[in-house]
């Protein structure tokens, strides 16, 4: 859907919420004016966080008005902005019960991101970030040739070692002040300025409806705001639903705020020790058998479902698994043209394999298109590849939300953005882990070496982040170590996949054991959080939990409504609306969290 342009420097920072019309369709932004160091006193500088709100459907004096919740896409370096703009609706009608409680949706640009003051950047500009974006992509993913290595090690050695130069003058650096430390402290913040909000509204709607009388006042207007509608300071509590690394994200806020948390759920999510250190390592424990859940999905389903299946007789997971590893290997000594007047382009076995990445996030979707890219490629055509897939899962997901500027050439679009996203992604991941800068390339290699034998096809693309890490010298005022417990004031909900590429189901439970009453709510699918594919189960109990608080009981794991290469879901006559509705919300969802992050 295309949405009205909106000039975020007339939303001014100020310290309370002062909401205007944005985007058009009902969306309303504000910059909240908050301190950029809260805890040690190094400056008095500010930030201007960026909130967008996706208003309820009733108004706050509604006695079934829910609330705001808070929602995170992961990244880290995710937007907010983005993912509410996208998929506000389609998380209300995931949450909203037409005889319970109807909620808003509040998203945030973290500190140093999107539209959030002052922003971080490792580059001067737009076009800087598109012609580096390219020079990453012709270099490859590392174990795509003997010398990527090499030359990644130094182009991360440039952008990493540039990209830590503060400013001479010494004015406050917001690169120092981007940990999720002070993002969690930054959404205390928030549901404290929602809070005053909520009761200003509340007296402006109830001043238009009545008139009260007291001994004090006659004759004269006046406001009773019930007391459920009243902000106290200091006793708002927060509603989250944060994805990925959006689960680092809530798992901070509940060790650091246990008696701040109303709702909380964390889903798809990070072993906060491991990410903690830096390392980027356990998340792939489940990687490989995502993939062998493709060459598994692919035999059972057969041709024509899936066009890597045998057109003439049985399909083995072995069969699709050769053709599969046949064509990758291929790839690596012969890159595929791509003949067009105007726009030639190559097909890289680093092309292939990051698009693959992306499809095991989103199997449903992801799987069919892998196989009928790896099929025409088998083929010798890779004009669909380029046109298709790279636009449905490439860097092009990594675009802002207005328009790229006019100095980047048309056949640059799919790849433009790439590199915008790169710089606040490290300035938070690299300042949240402990420092790297000790890490040479022989003890790289030797991390590479043994991520790659945890999962020899993401490995190698998800080191990446370690090896940036290494060169990414600046420490923050602030850093969150833990301890990863405490007993919240309402148990948080935890929600895991059976086979996640990236936030495995060991990590969830190993999680869960530092907060008190916490539930883990198992999912048996592939795919990256929940999202992933559609499960009325899993949805109902995410309802059920913001509705009234209650918690699936321990144990409890959900079926996915669908299968990869079953395409019954939207075919059904007999389908029930509300199931349709549901699936195409949660796609909504999916596809909007890949777009507003990198990992």
């Amino acid at each position: 859907m295309k949405r009205e342009r909106f000039r975020w420097d007339t939303a001014l920072p100020l310290p309370y919420l002062k909401y205007q019309d944005c985007y058009g369709s009902g969306f309303q932004c504000a910059r909240l004016d908050l301190p950029m160091d809260y805890w040690n006193g190094t400056t008095d500088g500010t930030i201007g966080l960026a909130v967008i709100r996706r208003p309820a459907a009733v108004p706050v004096t509604d006695s079934r008005y829910g609330g705001a919740v808070i929602i995170n896409p992961g990244g880290p370096g995710g937007s907010g902005v983005e993912m509410v703009l996208e998929a506000g609706d389609a998380i209300r009608r995931v949450l909203d019960d037409e005889k319970g409680k109807f909620f808003e949706i509040l998203g945030f640009d973290p500190r140093g991101v999107g539209s959030t003051l002052p922003s971080m950047h490792c580059l001067e500009n737009s076009l800087e970030d598109a012609k580096w974006a390219v020079r990453r992509r012709h270099e490859g993913l590392l174990g795509s040739s003997n010398e990527t290595l090499g030359r990644l090690w130094s182009a991360s050695t440039a952008y990493g070692q540039s990209c830590s130069i503060l400013s001479e003058d010494g004015s406050p650096d917001i690169r120092k002040y981007m940990t999720t430390m002070s993002v969690a402290r930054d959404m205390v913040s928030i549901i404290e300025a929602h809070g005053e909000w909520r009761e200003q509204e509340a007296a402006r709607l109830l001043r238009q409806k009545r008139a009260c009388r007291t001994s004090r006042n006659i004759g004269q207007s006046c406001t009773l705001v019930p007391e459920s509608l009243r902000y106290i300071r200091g006793r708002e509590k927060i509603q989250y639903w944060g994805f990925s690394y959006g689960t680092y994200l809530g798992l901070t806020y509940a060790a650091m705020f246990p008696d701040k948390v109303h709702r909380l759920v964390i889903d798809g999510v990070m072993d906060a020790s491991d990410y903690q250190s830096a390392l980027w390592y356990n998340n792939l424990e489940d990687a490989e058998k995502v993939l062998h859940q493709f060459f598994q999905d692919c035999a059972r389903a057969g041709h024509p479902p899936c066009a890597l299946a045998s057109e003439t007789g049985e399909t083995t997971v072995a069969y699709v698994k050769t053709r599969f590893t046949n064509v990758m290997q291929k790839l690596k000594h012969s890159p595929l043209p791509i003949i067009r007047a105007g726009c030639p382009e190559v097909i890289t076995y680093s092309d292939v394999k990051n698009f693959i990445f992306g499809a095991l996030y989103s199997p449903l979707s992801g799987f069919p298109l892998m196989a009928n890219l790896i099929s025409d490629i088998e083929k010798g055509n890779a004009t669909l590849f380029h046109d298709d897939a790279v636009n449905h899962f490439g860097p092009a997901h990594n675009q802002p939300h207005n328009a790229p500027p006019s100095d980047v050439p048309m056949c640059s679009k799919s790849i433009y953005g790439e590199d915008s996203r790169l710089g606040p992604t490290i300035g938070i991941a690299c300042t949240d882990g402990k420092d790297q800068t000790w890490l040479d390339r022989p003890l790289f290699e030797e991390h590479l070496q043994n991520v790659t034998r945890m999962s020899p096809f993401v490995g190698p693309i998800w080191a990446e982040m370690r090896m940036y890490c290494a060169h990414y010298s600046v420490r923050p005022h602030q850093h969150f170590a833990g301890p990863w417990k405490s007993e919240t004031s309402h148990p948080i909900l935890l929600i895991g996949n059976t086979a996640d590429p990236v936030t495995p189901l060991r990590a969830a439970r190993k999680m869960s054991e530092g907060f008190h009453g916490a539930v883990v709510l198992t999912q048996d699918s592939p795919g990256h959080c929940s999202i992933a594919a559609p499960s009325e189960c899993t949805v109902q109990y995410v309802k059920n939990y913001f509705q009234d608080g209650s918690m699936p009981p321990a144990n409890t794991s959900c079926e996915a409504d669908a299968v990869p290469f079953d395409s019954s879901l939207g075919d059904a006559k007999d389908i029930d609306l509300d199931r349709e509705q549901l699936s195409e919300d949660l796609i909504t969802l999916r596809k909007t969290r890949m777009r507003t992050t990198i990992s």
